[in-house]
Formats: structure tokens, sequence, C-alpha cells
């Protein structure tokens, strides 16, 4: 399994579940099971529409969701800063252990960990307070991390005696111990080096135990991933697609968004939503099958967030060539037309004159003009192991006088493949 897959803070509060509190936390932090049909793009009028499956203003607007995900391995953001994330609570007392990561930057020679934690303990900025941030920590606690320390592969973080500060926060209740280290589990494991976690006070693990109401605290990157997946939405499922493998989104329409949520399924939390002409997904490895009727979802790392999106709208992208010689041998001329779309649904035509199937056609860019006009569609449903459909952008030259025909200047190809990592220039 790759250690992406279930980095992010995924139920982490859950981990408690079998770990520390089992009884009481499995009251306070439950997560449903997911039936919702699968997950189809829906124009909405709004200006910032977060639709995949229904606007915000539509039947998604009951999320179940107990976590967020949003982890993402530490990362060189330029020569001089590496960028890692510290995570906190949503502001909702029904979601002991949902978190969501919010982005750090420091220097390089900087050690990451360290500088993470540090700026946990500082807890949220005004502004993510505003957006719905909570912890425990705050200006009170900054500065409380005495030492962290790496020993291999186990990560040790000793802390100041937090128990005056926190006790009266709530921080030691069977929720509120959740929420902390739900926390302190999601910074430290979004870190892919470390499979172990373990955390004191004032250099005694039995004493940070005892705040949250239990012994020592040492959690394995093993054990977690493994209370998480098994409280994952839907069933896990063999995929075709290699982890690691880039993704880009495709088949939506160019006024829609395709969202990413927090957990796999129509009506989980909504975390980020993509353009319909994002490349560079990555997929982290995990998969899921989900709904009735039922899709898969899968994990991808938008560099922002991790989070889960239906697969029907993702897939690697190879390479592209220009067709424009391939659509005029079937049509015996370059395509005209009054309108851009009329000389796209040509080229369209010509596309998929002898293919088996129905194919499902999307604009996904424009119509738009600046020297010449420019619309993009993608032309899924290919029969084929490797290749799902093309991705068409067609360049259409102006019409020369006042009502006259346009004509096709060209047409870059791309394919969209069924399967690969879409790192090479043909689908395999």
């Amino acid at each position: 399994m790759s250690t992406r897959l279930w980095t992010a803070a995924r139920l982490v509060g859950l981990v408690l579940l079998s770990l520390m509190f089992a009884a009481a936390l499995t009251a306070a932090c439950g997560v449903g099971d997911d039936d919702e049909a699968a997950e189809t793009p829906t124009k909405t009028t709004e200006a910032t529409s977060t639709s995949d499956t229904t606007s915000t203003s539509g039947t998604d607007t009951s999320s179940t969701s107990t976590t967020t995900t949003t982890t993402t391995t530490t990362t060189t953001s330029s020569p001089q800063t590496i960028k890692v994330q510290v995570f906190f609570n949503r502001d909702d007392p029904d979601e002991c252990g949902a978190v969501k990561g919010y982005p750090r930057s420091t220097p390089a020679n900087t050690g990451p960990a360290r500088f993470a934690f540090d700026e946990l303990v500082k807890g949220p900025t005004a502004a993510e307070t505003a957006a719905g941030a909570f912890s425990f920590f705050s200006g009170d606690t900054a500065g409380a991390v005495r030492n962290v320390t790496l020993d291999g592969d186990k990560l040790t973080v000793d802390f100041d005696d937090l128990q005056t500060i926190l006790g009266p926060t709530g921080a030691g209740t069977s929720c509120g111990s959740a929420a902390l280290m739900a926390q302190l589990n999601a910074t430290a494991f979004q870190f892919d080096t470390i499979d172990t976690v373990r955390y004191e006070m004032e250099g005694d693990c039995g004493e940070f135990g005892a705040m949250v109401q239990s012994d020592c605290i040492e959690v394995t990157r093993a054990d977690w991933e493994a209370a998480v997946a098994a409280q994952l939405p839907g069933e896990a499922v063999d995929g075709i697609l290699p982890p690691g493998a880039v993704l880009g989104v495709v088949g939506v329409e160019a006024d829609d968004v395709l969202n990413v949520r927090a957990l796999p399924g129509a009506r989980q939390t909504i975390v980020d939503t993509l353009a319909p002409l994002t490349t560079n997904l990555q997929f982290t490895g995990g998969d899921r099958l989900v709904g009735n009727p039922p899709s898969v979802w899968v994990e991808i790392d938008t560099d922002s967030v991790t989070g889960w999106a239906n697969s029907r709208y993702l897939a690697p992208l190879a390479g592209t060539v220009d067709a424009t010689s391939e659509v005029t041998d079937v049509l015996g001329e370059l395509p005209t037309g009054e309108t851009v779309v009329q000389v796209g649904e040509q080229v369209v035509e010509a596309r998929t004159r002898f293919l088996d199937g129905e194919q499902t056609v999307v604009i996904v860019d424009g119509p738009s003009r600046g020297d010449v006009y420019e619309i993009t569609y993608d032309v899924l449903g290919f029969l084929d192991d490797s290749v799902r459909g093309e991705r068409l952008h067609l360049f259409i030259t102006p019409p020369e006088v006042d009502d006259g025909p346009m004509t096709l200047k060209s047409v870059e190809l791309t394919y969209i493949c069924a399967r690969g990592d879409g790192k090479g220039e043909l689908c395999p």
C-alpha cells in the first residue's frame, strides 16, 4: 500500500477507537455509509460553483462526512523553502476527529517536522478561525514544543506541561482527546518517512497519555491506516491505475467543476473544486466502490489538498498530436460552418464515424476567440482497453467576410487513456 494512500487527516480520531477509547469515541465520532448514486457534474449559475453531483443549492446539501482529507507530503516549493501543513479541527462538535490541513512554508534548512509542530501549537490564524478552523492550541500554547526527535522512522514529540492550559478547555474529554490526537497524528503522518509517533510531556510518555485519558501513546502508521481503511465508506477495489499515476479532469463541461471530497461518495464534504482542464493530479493509490448504482472513487493529490473524486471524470492523458489530416481524410476537405460548434460537430463526427458503441461528447473549453476561434471537446466511451477517448482542441479561422463561413484550421488531439501512469506519449 502506498504510504500516501491514507496520509491526510483520514478519520484520525477514529484511530483512537481501536487504540484508546473504543466505546466512548464510537458514539461521538462515527461515520455512516454513503449510498448516493454516481456523482456527475451538474451546471449551476453561481459564479463559484462547487458542483460535481449537484450544485450546493441542490440535493447534495447534507454531508455525512466526519473527516476531511488534506495532507500532502513535505514537498519542495522552491530552492529556499519547503511546504508543510498543520491540521486543525473543524468547528463542529459532532465531528471529533475531523481535521483539515493548512499550509505553512519554512526555510529549507529548518527541520520540517519540528517546524510543523511549532506552528501547530500556535493554533489557527484569525483567518483560519473565521473559515471554520478550531483547535485547543492557541497563543497560550505557542512555544510549547520542547523537542522533536527522529530516530530512524520513529518520531518523538515532547511538549511542556499542557495539562494546566488545555485541561479547562475540554481537551481531556473523550471527544476532546480525539480532536487533539487527530491534529497531532495528521501533522506527524504527513511525512512519509515516519512510521511511528510517540508523544511525551516533559519527557514522560505516561504524563501525556494521562492528559488524554490513556496510557503512554505510541501510534504506528500501520495501525492508523488499518483503522482508517476500515472506516472509509464503500468497499476497497483493485483498480487499474498505478499509485503515482498523473491524471487530468475529463468529461466535465466548460462551465462546471469537478468536486474533490473529503471521503469517497457524493454526500461527503467538498474540500476542493477542479476546473475542466485541470491536469497534474497525482493518484495516491486509493480506490473505493461507493453508491447504488456503484461507482469507483479514487484518492488524488491536487497539490493543495488530498481528497476523493469520481473516477468517471479522471484519466491519464497521453501525448498530443496534430490530427488535422486525419479529419480531412475522412471528410474530404476542411470542414466549414456558420458557427464554431457547427465546425466542431463535423470534426467530432469524423473522429467517431467508424467507432462502435455510443460516445459521450462534452465541450470542456470555449468557444473563445483570439486571433482564431478555439473550442475543446472530450470524446469518451471508446470500446478499447487502452484508449478511453480523445480530447480535441480545435482552431478555427474566422470568416473572411461578414456572414461568411468559418473554416477549420487545425486539430490538436490528446489521447485520454483507460490505464497507465499518464507519463507517456501514447496510452499503454
